[in-house]
């Protein structure tokens, strides 16, 4: 479809689902690389919208599409990158 002829108040195709908002604690981010390294290995994934990472707590949170970004898929991403994670918290919002 073209974007000119499409109704002006039409919403976009995700505007029904809910996103999900995944907390992860990481440990051996110890510098700015480190900060960069998560970002990468997790906004690769298909779903990820937005990755926020604070190194000096070790928190990361990333916002995606419900159906499509899980904890294990996140925690397996950045065990491949060489990060632990510890404890962790999801939710719909």
């Amino acid at each position: 479809m073209n974007r000119l002829t499409d109704p002006p108040n039409m919403p976009p195709p995700s505007a029904g689902k809910l996103p999900t908002i995944i907390q992860l604690e990481v440990d051996g981010m110890t510098c700015c690389g480190s900060v960069l390294g998560v970002k990468k290995a997790l906004n690769v994934l298909y779903g990820v919208h937005d990755v926020e990472v604070r190194m000096s707590t070790g928190h990361v949170v990333v916002k995606g599409d419900g159906e499509n970004v899980t904890q294990e898929k996140l925690e397996r991403a950045l065990r491949a990158v060489g990060f632990s994670v510890g404890q962790k918290h999801t939710e719909a919002s």
